[in-house]
């Protein structure tokens, strides 16, 4: 993934509209790559300030701790969507071979 692709899906990361193929590339270079880290953290820390004014809630001073707990949210919804693929593989395993038996 390119600087350039990375900053275009900045917006939509924070707003959680990246798909997991997508967001999986988007974190792997934001890991990577402290210029764009550093977009995602203005993004972030504006969105989130511009949020906190509009519920009229107290401006929070620690945006740099809740990105890392939203980063960390988003790969933990990662392995969930991995963790479930591989489970649904799985019982569609057992199942063709439960059948293979049966039939055969």
């Amino acid at each position: 993934m390119t600087c350039f692709e990375a900053q275009s899906m900045i917006t939509p990361f924070i707003n959680e509209q990246l798909d997991i193929k997508q967001l999986e590339q988007f974190l792997e270079h934001i890991e990577r790559c402290k210029e764009c880290k550093e977009e995602v953290e203005v993004y972030f820390t504006l969105f989130s300030g511009m949020k906190q004014l509009d519920e009229n809630k107290t401006i929070s001073n620690k945006f740099h701790i809740d990105l890392d707990n939203f980063i960390q949210k988003q790969e933990d919804n990662i392995l969930e969507v991995k963790f479930k693929l591989v489970c649904t593989k799985i019982v569609l395993i057992l199942i063709m071979v439960v059948l293979g038996l049966w039939i055969g």
